[in-house]
């Protein structure tokens, strides 16, 4: 569960760290539209700003999602292998493996 907290953690980093980085740059804004101070374009920013800091979001927590199932699978692999050191039972070793590489695929 540590690790859980720790990807959590820095995920969290990561979003905030793309989102000041996109500040920065000015990607959120063009200051020549403040300037000419328009309404619609002034909301249009901040609607540009909350979809940016959305997809931002929903990609990380894509990749949060790949990086637990790849932990599950790597924690099955090593499940294997203590089994199979504790038992050495290559028979059914045999068997157990062939039905973790189909889970895998």
């Amino acid at each position: 569960q540590r690790q859980t907290m720790f990807d959590t953690c820095a995920m969290l980093m990561m979003w905030a760290a793309c989102i000041i980085s996109l500040i920065v740059t000015g990607a959120f804004f063009d200051p020549k539209h403040i300037e000419e101070g328009i309404a619609w374009e002034r909301e249009f920013q901040s609607l540009h700003k909350i979809a940016i800091s959305l997809v931002c979001g929903i990609l990380l927590e894509l990749v949060f999602c790949v990086l637990y199932v790849c932990r599950c699978l790597s924690l099955m692999v090593d499940t294997f292998c203590h089994h199979v050191v504790e038992d050495l039972d290559l028979s059914v070793a045999a068997e157990e493996w062939n039905l973790l590489q189909a889970v895998l695929r």
